[in-house]
């Protein structure tokens, strides 16, 4: 159960990420789930949905902020 869920989270970091670098469809995130290793495409989707509702568009009304602003030491 463990390395399933942290597969999951992997695949959540991801999407986030494909995003954060510009994706505006969910065949722009599914592409770049796809490069970055082995995915789940109705786990992709499905949460796309869940986050942006129904339809391809991907819409972000603020721009991300950074992780970190520095080093958290």
């Amino acid at each position: 159960m463990g390395r399933m869920k942290d597969w999951m989270m992997d695949m959540e970091e991801d999407m986030a990420m494909a995003i954060e670098y510009g994706a505006s469809s969910s065949s722009d995130v599914l592409a770049f789930c796809r490069s970055r290793g082995v995915t789940d495409e109705k786990f992709i989707k499905d949460r796309l949905q869940e986050w942006f509702g129904p339809g391809d568009e991907i819409t972000v009304d603020q721009k991300p902020e950074p992780l970190y602003d520095e080093i958290p030491f």
